[in-house]
């Protein structure tokens, strides 16, 4: 297991909050990993603006509570790796829909210009988005070989192209779907059928990383960037028991959630699951990320047996620019 170590970190203990009321907590922690996309407006559940603070650090993204304390002594990475360039292969993409029971999953591949089959790496988008948030890691993957597929998750968002409602959704539906895309990939003809990796941003972090405890022999590798493991804390947090869950709730007027959403992470324990893959994991995380705190990070590399945690100094919740081109050239290097 490979450790980098935090240096300087601009996060550091996160600053006191003012508590907000309860109802609001889940709503505050779980709009941060789309706000932090940039995506949301701001309503409350009855459509009017929360008198309390609606900074995405309360509570599962900044309150110690859930485990937002950083870590003491290890090193975010101080230098870039060689600038992401794009590899030798011409690129094309294939709109491929998966079914599931009596459902369908839209999804784009991006596929390398070779008659050769090559290796599948499925990329699972964040919280109330769509494939194209992780459209450009699968076209950089695509021209260096690796075959990428890009997925709308079922209820995934308001925005999503396949079947299913927002109220329908949690982390453990989309594993599903990341499964039904491993069984149809086995009649893919561009698939090598030999090396599948799961990649995944925040929340699509998190159902691949379901996935690859229940099916490690089938995922040969696994790169989780800025997973959301902190989402079972958020839910426990905010509610007492699963008694409280309510059938609904609304995030700010944006986006429906349904008590599967917290239901199906109740007793989820990440950690477990990590433990259980033995496979190589690639982790990477911001160091200034206020929606998943970097404490949950380095919790997951301890747990995985072989792993290896690139800390980004100063990024947040998603990469962008000179952060996004890092995540990039480290995934491609840990999958070829």
């Amino acid at each position: 297991m490979m450790k980098l170590k935090y240096a300087n970190s601009p996060l550091g203990v996160p600053r006191a909050t003012p508590r907000v009321p309860r109802r609001f907590r889940l709503l505050a922690a779980l709009t941060g990993l789309a706000l932090a996309l940039g995506v949301l407006s701001a309503c409350s559940n009855d459509g009017t603006t929360p008198s309390g603070p609606q900074d995405p650090s309360v509570s599962g993204s900044g309150a110690p509570s859930v485990g937002a304390e950083t870590p003491s002594d290890n090193a975010a990475d101080s230098s870039t790796p060689v600038d992401a360039s794009d590899g030798s292969y011409k690129v094309s993409t294939r709109e491929i829909t998966v079914p599931i029971g009596d459902q369908s999953i839209y999804g784009v591949a991006y596929l390398p210009d070779t008659d050769t089959p090559v290796p599948l790496v499925i990329i699972s988008h964040g919280l109330g988005i769509t494939h194209e948030s992780v459209g450009e890691y699968a076209r950089f993957l695509a021209s260096h070989g690796i075959a990428a597929y890009t997925p709308d998750f079922r209820g995934g968002s308001t925005m999503s192209r396949s079947d299913g409602e927002t109220t329908e959704m949690s982390v453990m539906t989309e594993a599903d779907d990341i499964e039904a895309i491993m069984a149809a990939a086995t009649g893919w003809e561009f698939f090598d059928q030999e090396n599948l990796y799961l990649m995944g941003e925040s929340q699509g972090g998190a159902a691949c990383a379901v996935v690859a405890a229940r099916r490690p022999d089938d995922v040969d590798k696994l790169v989780l960037l800025y997973p959301a493991f902190v989402i079972p804390d958020v839910v426990r947090e905010s509610y007492p028991s699963r008694s409280d869950l309510p059938e609904t709730f609304s995030m700010f007027g944006w986006m429906t959630l349904g008590r599967v959403y917290g239901e199906d992470v109740w007793d989820w324990d990440f950690e477990a699951d990590a433990r259980s893959y033995p496979n190589p994991v690639l982790i990477i995380q911001g160091t200034a990320d206020v929606v998943v705190p970097p404490a949950y990070a380095e919790r997951a590399d301890a747990a995985y047996p072989d792993s290896q945690l690139h800390m980004l100094e100063g990024a947040g919740h998603g990469f962008y620019g000179s952060e996004e081109g890092t995540a990039k050239q480290y995934a491609l290097d840990f999958l070829r």
